[in-house]
């Protein structure tokens, strides 16, 4: 398992600060298979009654490597510290989706929401119409929508042959 930390009498050296908790903070207690490592119960813990604190706006939408720790402390003395975790988003056809929904688990957006919030460190997850998804393939007017990374130009010769009626 993961060892305790302990930060008591060292507070004031967190300069990122960090989140205190109460006994009306719900937490789950769970345990988990994550990277193939069975954890025991009590190693992860899940906040579910939620939490607003101003300390929330310090915490960056997306963890990089070398950021700072986020760190809490439970009523109790003992320390907890966030593990961002990676959320895998559906995007595309679902098997357990009735037929006439079966587009229903893709992004609107091809995932351009996520590439905004990003700073384009995430890419786009739409791809190109091809006769393989021509039936869950959906065309979007959100403003957030991935577009073509280079615009096509083409000239069309305006003939007789080219125009038709």
């Amino acid at each position: 398992g993961n060892p305790p930390i302990d930060f008591t009498g060292y507070e004031q050296y967190l300069t990122n600060g960090y989140f205190t908790f109460s006994n009306s903070d719900v937490f789950t207690s769970t345990a988990s298979h994550l990277f193939s490592y069975p954890l025991l119960e009590g190693q992860e813990f899940i906040l579910t009654s939620g939490l607003s604190d101003e300390l929330c706006e310090s915490i960056p939408p997306v963890s990089e490597e070398f950021d700072a720790p986020v760190l809490g402390k439970l009523p109790n003395g003992e320390w907890l510290v966030w593990s961002p975790s990676i959320l895998l988003e559906d995007n595309g056809p679902s098997i357990n989706a009735p037929a006439n929904d079966i587009a229903s688990a893709t992004l609107e957006d091809g995932g351009g929401a996520a590439v905004i919030l990003t700073n384009e460190k995430l890419k786009c997850a739409n791809v190109p119409r091809t006769f393989v998804n021509e039936d869950t393939c959906v065309l979007s007017t959100l403003s957030t929508a991935c577009k073509a990374s280079e615009l096509l130009s083409v000239d069309v010769e305006m003939s007789t042959e080219n125009v038709k009626k």
